[in-house]
Formats: structure tokens, sequence, C-alpha cells
């Protein structure tokens, strides 16, 4: 029985703007600007979560992620990326698949400073996450509901990570798959959602070996390293 799963695209636009600067470093520091299209009544709790999964999952290779309602709050950050959580958002241009989780524009062989998010997408996934034999889709909708900022969390994370290491190519395991499964979005530890070595190490000739949470939070201690993975030419 084939698994469901959505897939995390990296999007060259059909047309191309100007040419950006080449960038050899990785960003060490990103401010978020989040824009949101669709009914969810989330609370600040639920926006943590979100927001919090991101920032943990970078937080190990010295990758800051920085939120906040405050207009200062991510003062003095220059790296900025905008984020659109968007109910039902239409699939970019030449997408092979219409429902998608999540996208990144890039502009050339450099990614844009745009990522699309769909809550519907996300919805979906979980909901066919399985508890034994039975889909959370089965349960009642708040059980689903619960597991989605968590999911949001974790394709936001994927995108940044086409992002960080500014590369539209796809791992065979770990944060940079091509597709989350439902159980992986759904119920698998942070500490799944790893870099492969040789991206783990570029971006670490950058920044430091540990990052902060999202809104500013204390520093973490060193995540374990990851197991050997290999990231698909």
């Amino acid at each position: 029985m084939r698994t469901p799963a959505l897939p995390l695209l990296a999007v060259i636009p059909l047309m191309l703007p100007g040419d950006l600067p080449p960038v050899s470093r990785a960003p060490c520091a990103i401010a978020i600007e989040l824009q949101v299209r669709a009914p969810l009544r989330w609370g600040v709790f639920e926006w943590h979560l979100v927001m919090g999964e991101a920032a943990r999952i970078w937080a190990p290779y010295g990758v800051t992620l920085c939120w906040g309602d405050a207009e200062d709050a991510c003062r003095g950050l220059e790296v900025k990326l905008r984020v659109l959580l968007a109910e039902d958002p239409p699939p970019p241009p030449r997408a092979a698949q219409g429902a998608l989780l999540g996208w990144i524009w890039f502009r050339g062989s450099d990614p844009g400073g745009d990522i699309v998010l769909s809550v519907n997408g996300a919805r979906d996934l979980v909901s066919r996450a399985r508890l034994g034999d039975r889909s959370l889709g089965a349960l009642p909708a708040s059980v689903v509901e619960s597991q989605l900022p968590a999911a949001v969390g974790r394709a936001l994370a994927h995108e940044i990570g086409h992002f960080v290491l500014r590369d539209r190519t796809h791992a065979r395991r770990g944060l940079m798959v091509s597709r989350f499964t439902p159980n992986q979005v759904a119920f698998a530890p942070a500490g799944t959602f790893r870099l492969a070595p040789a991206a783990t190490e570029w971006v670490r000739q950058t920044c430091a070996p540990v990052g902060k949470w999202a809104g500013g939070a204390a520093r973490r201690p060193p995540a374990p390293a990851p197991e050997p993975a290999r990231v698909t030419p």
C-alpha cells in the first residue's frame, strides 16, 4: 500500500527578475514576516508551536529564527523571509501536482525571500496519519487541529532549508526530503528532521554550533551529531 504524501517544492518562476548578488555564506539569523490568509482560530500558544518547531529544528545548526508582533522584535537582522500561510493557495506554475504542502520561489539559482504554505495541505496530511488501525481523520476534528501547528512548523523548516542551503535539490531522508509522510509530519520527533552531513558542515562553516529559539529565547545546547545520510545529486 502506497503511503500518501504531499510534496514540498523549490520553484523557479516563469518570469525571472534581475539577477541577485551571489551569496556563498549561510544566513545565520533570519527574521520571519508572517502573513496569514486562513480562518484559523489560533492563539499565542499555537503560533509559538509553529515557530518553535521550525526554530527547534534549525537551532542545532546555529541558525536563529526571529519573529514577533512588535516592530522592533527582529531589529538588526538583515535577512528577512516573507511567509504566507494560506488556506488553499493556488499551486505555482508548472507544478506537477495540484496539492502541495509548501514551496519557495527561486530566482535563477538563488532563493527568493517568499515562502508559501498550505493550511489545507497540512491538514490533509495530518488527517492521514495513523494511530494503530485508525487515521486521525476518523477521530474528532480537534485531534487533527491539535497536530496542525507542528506540521506547519515542519513544512516551514523544510522551505527555510532551501533558503539557507541555497539549493533546490532534495535529500533521501531527513529535513530536506521531497515529501513528508503523514506519520512523519504528525508524530516524528524533531530529531527526525536533520540535515545531511555535507549540508550540516556547510552551514556550520559560517554559523555557530548552537542557535536560538523563535522570539529571542535563550540558546540551547548542541544537538547530537546527525546520523549518516547523503544528499541526492
